[in-house]
């Protein structure tokens, strides 16, 4: 859903269904930019998506990926079908130049600070040096392009709604 602010009223522009890109996980692209917008930001109809899932440096996108149970425990290439593996790698697990993913482990660090949201289910996540952290519905959590795994370890479905916004990176 996108709003529109006018002189003095604000209106919903577009209101639309999703739908999930699927691969391990299930990501749904809501809205993004390559470089920030000036005010009032004007929504062509439809609101055009970004061809990527990572933003570039001054980018942002907006999703939500579902992690389905066990998503991350076994996180070798093999835990998927081929045309999976293939949407996976299209996917949100497509690192972009300056990122870095390990396919045996799922620890991967792209050049965004993510702002996340836990809507629905609890989910690990790991860090680099192997700690990790149980978060649950309702937890928020702010990464500057940590190396990480997530890791859903429960037997129900994650939901995290995700701000990606790019940085230049190191």
């Amino acid at each position: 859903m996108t709003a529109q602010v006018g002189e003095d009223r604000s209106v919903l522009a577009d209101v639309q269904v999703v739908e999930g890109v699927r691969g391990r996980n299930t990501v749904h692209g809501v809205w993004g930019w390559d470089e920030p917008p000036a005010l009032p930001v004007a929504v062509p109809d439809p609101a055009p998506l970004p061809s990527s899932f990572f933003p570039p440096a001054g980018g942002v996108r907006v999703c939500v990926v579902e992690f389905p149970p066990g998503a991350g425990v076994a996180a070798s290439p093999e835990a998927v079908g081929p045309d999976q593996l293939e949407a996976f790698r299209r996917g949100h697990d497509a690192v972009p130049p300056g990122g870095v993913r390990d396919e045996a482990t799922g620890m991967h660090r792209t050049d965004t600070i993510d702002i996340g949201f836990v809507l629905e289910g609890e989910i690990d996540l790991e860090q680099a040096d192997g700690s990790e952290i149980t978060l649950r519905a309702g937890d928020v959590l702010v990464q500057n392009a940590a190396l990480h795994a997530w890791r859903n370890r429960s037997g129900a479905p994650c939901a995290i709604g995700l701000v990606l916004v790019g940085v230049a990176g190191a």
